[in-house]
């Protein structure tokens, strides 16, 4: 495939010899040099499809020799590149920086009466009947039992929202009992409006950081497909998205215990991580780096030896993209450092590839991925 860019690139050079060998001033002649050459390929260059990117790049990389060899005629050297680019193509493309930020998906905020608010739209009207209080610079709701008009907490133990969270976006929630979750994008949580003394229970999916307030020896329980995760007051992460083969649970502090995935409860001490593989039904138990998986709490990415498919996986559901790998070796490059979840990536694309043997072509949401020649 790539035998291909390199024969538009010899020939693109061989257009800028032709236009030096005429006169610079001729510019009638200059353009039936560049007409011709472009209905002669017109109809190869429509069947590039996903090629063009790449083509895109070998342009770019060797914009260079094209000057060289058109020396003064390097603006007319320029006009025949678009020539020979796709005509089915949005030329801005290849002119302009594409500009990917994390997606702008609506939070969606399921009432317990079955409805569904949109949760950058809350009213005040909400404050008063349901107790929902929205911050919206700081992106956190919380839950003022006292104000929501129910009459016992027996009543308010029935009530359950659901608060999803689509690509792009992370969100904060204040439970009403205080303790706050941090849930990342694609990530979903159902809980009760109030807790009214015993378990406090929530159902999550996706991925959540929980800093549970301590009350009364009542324990606080989060449950996902995988497992249960039983705490009295701790900070902890869950990973529990569908696409991946783990699901995870890691300890900042405090002191947890995991069921539903043995004969016993399987306790988890600070600085530790429990992975479940769900294919095997294996369970394995290690110190990790927790800033390794906490992090995205912060709108940042910490990076340790992370394959470059575990890593693409996760700025996917951030910046809602499209992958194609062209090279599959490619998925097992390695990479250590810190990346922001909130910039543009194209720029993260660039930094990547400067010290990396991986370069990519961009297409609107399309990031196509292989190994540099």
């Amino acid at each position: 495939m790539h035998q291909k860019y390199k024969e538009e690139l010899e020939r693109a050079e061989q257009i800028a010899s032709r236009i030096i060998e005429k006169d610079f001033y001729d510019l009638e002649g200059i353009e039936k040099v560049l007409a011709d050459d472009y209905q002669e390929h017109r109809d190869s260059l429509n069947g590039l499809n996903l090629d063009r990117i790449w083509l895109r790049m070998y342009y770019r990389r060797y914009v260079p020799r094209l000057i060289a060899v058109a020396s003064a005629a390097v603006i007319v050297v320029m006009v025949s590149l678009l020539f020979v680019l796709p005509d089915n193509v949005d030329q801005t493309y290849y002119s302009e920086t594409t500009v990917i930020l994390p997606a702008e998906g609506q939070i969606t905020l399921k009432l317990s009466d079955g409805s569904m608010v949109s949760v950058d739209s809350i009213k005040k009207e909400l404050e008063t009947t349901q107790g929902i209080v929205y911050d919206q610079n700081a992106q956190v709701i919380s839950y003022d039992v006292k104000s929501n008009g129910q009459e016992s907490k027996e009543v308010a133990e029935q009530k359950y929202n659901e608060l999803f969270i689509p690509k792009g976006r992370s969100f904060s929630l204040v439970l009403s009992d205080g303790s706050k979750v941090w849930l990342n994008a694609e990530s979903y949580i159902k809980y009760p409006v109030a807790f009214s003394g015993g378990i406090r229970e929530v159902y999550i999916e996706g991925e959540a950081f929980f800093d549970v307030q301590k009350e009364n020896g009542n324990q606080f329980v989060v449950k996902t497909k995988d497992y249960s995760v039983k705490v009295l007051g701790t900070k902890f992460n869950i990973n529990t998205y569908d696409q991946e083969a783990f699901a995870a649970t890691t300890l900042v502090e405090g002191a947890v215990a995991v069921s539903g995935i043995g004969s016993s409860e399987i306790k988890i001490r600070p600085g530790e991580q429990l992975r479940y593989d769900r294919n095997s039904g294996g369970v394995e138990q290690f110190s990790v780096d927790v800033e390794l998986y906490t992090s995205w709490v912060d709108n940042k990415l910490k990076l340790e030896e992370m394959r470059l498919e575990e890593m693409f996986n996760i700025l996917m559901r951030r910046y809602d993209i499209e992958l194609f790998y062209s090279d599959e070796e490619v998925k097992d490059v390695k990479f250590t450092g810190r990346i922001p979840l909130n910039e543009n990536l194209n720029v993260i694309l660039d930094q990547i590839s400067a010290i990396s043997e991986v370069e990519f072509g961009v297409e609107k949401r399309l990031i196509v991925i292989r190994k540099k020649d």
